[in-house]
Parts: structure tokens; sequence; C-alpha cells
């Protein structure tokens, strides 16, 4: 189903909110035909304390899905807002909701680093790759790693 096709069966479409609210009612109709099309028992959503999983969360409730809504947080290194954030949206809308924070308690960051004794040895100087970039690549995949470990 596509917005033109709910906005025939739902008339004429003219304030802005109302439109919202007709779009949200389209998405989670879609994720709700989903999950049943395809025998999901569960969703699992990583609440960064942002609005994009926010939204996330709100479409994919349990109420509106027919499966838990589990959330989890992974903050390595986020402010304590978005900390505070993240819970208010896991309590708020995820079936279950827990803050991970397994990958603190490693030095990944040290051992990866390690990496650039192999660059220096290929004649790149590795003072030259900046670290917060590959901090942050490793925190994306370690958080993937969590997700699709509890989507299993």
């Amino acid at each position: 189903m596509n917005f033109q096709k709910l906005v025939e069966e739902i008339g004429e479409i003219t304030n802005p909110s109302f439109k919202a609210k007709g779009m949200a009612a389209l998405i989670r109709k879609e994720v709700k035909n989903y999950v049943e099309s395809n025998g999901i028992k569960s969703l699992v959503v990583g609440i960064s304390g942002g609005l994009d999983s926010a939204v996330v969360a709100a479409l994919c409730q349990e109420e509106y899905t027919g499966v838990p809504l589990i959330g989890v947080s992974i903050p390595m290194s986020s402010t304590n807002a978005h900390k505070e954030q993240a819970q208010w949206v896991g309590d708020n809308y995820c079936t279950a909701f827990e803050e991970f924070n397994g990958w603190d308690n490693n030095d990944l960051f040290g051992v990866i680093e390690g990496t650039d004794n192999i660059a220096n040895k290929a004649g790149f100087k590795s003072e030259n790759f900046p670290k917060d970039i590959l901090q942050g690549n490793m925190k994306a995949r370690l958080r993937m790693i969590t997700h699709y470990d509890l989507a299993r």
C-alpha cells in the first residue's frame, strides 16, 4: 500500500497533522502486515536517545504490530542526556528494554589500533587515520552485532 491509496481510503487530507497521523497509521499497518506475512515473533530496535530510534520505537510498539518490541541501548560514550532519553523511549514504547554495557569492559579500540603496524608496513602513516572515525566505525559494528544477536 502507498500513501495515495491511504488517502483514497480515508478521504481528502488537508490538515498537516492529520496527514502525519495517516502516514503513521500506514507505516504501522505495513509493519504489522510484514510481521504477519513472515511469521516474525518479535522486533528488535536499537535505542540511541535520538529522534530516529524514538520514531521507530513509537511506530513498532507491540500494540500496533502484535509482537514484542525488544529495545536495547548500547551507549558507548553517549551523553547522560542521550542515555536518559533512550531510557524514556524504552520504558514507554518497548515491551522489554535494557541498557547494554557489555562492550565497555573490553579494550577493543586498543586492540584494533594494533593494525597501525600493518598499515605502516604497507607504507601508510597510521597517524593520518583519524581515531574518531575508527572508533565510530567500531561502535556501529558492535551495536549491529548485538542487535543481530538479539534478533536471533
